[in-house]
């Protein structure tokens, strides 16, 4: 088995990412919801 080997600036940089994905799908949910349409799935 492989052990991770993460430094502290992957494992933020990931976070990052993780939180910027859901700020942009919170929004455009929202935008979405607003108008009263669907989200297309």
């Amino acid at each position: 088995m492989q052990m991770w080997n993460l430094q502290l600036w992957d494992l933020q940089m990931m976070l990052g990412k993780l939180a910027l994905a859901a700020v942009i799908g919170a929004a455009i949910g929202f935008e979405r919801e607003t108008h009263g349409q669907a989200a297309g799935l």
